[in-house]
């Protein structure tokens, strides 16, 4: 059975997706264009690889494609 392809429709918006996304080791990522809950200057939204406490805390405002 062929694999169905994302033909015309828009990518799904989360962090994994997102080029705002930058690794800092280990597994965990922050975001440079939201703020972290804790009133860092960037969000750490993945732990270890899994969603962290800030994850996609923009809700898409500040999604761009990588």
């Amino acid at each position: 059975m062929p694999k169905k392809r994302n033909r015309g429709r828009a990518p799904q918006k989360c962090c994994e997706t997102c080029g705002n996304l930058i690794p800092i080791g280990e597994g965990d990522h922050i975001c440079d264009e939201c703020c972290g809950s804790d009133g860092s200057p960037s969000a750490l939204v993945l732990e270890e690889y899994a969603p962290g406490e800030d994850y996609f805390a923009c809700g898409g405002k500040k999604w761009t494609p990588q």
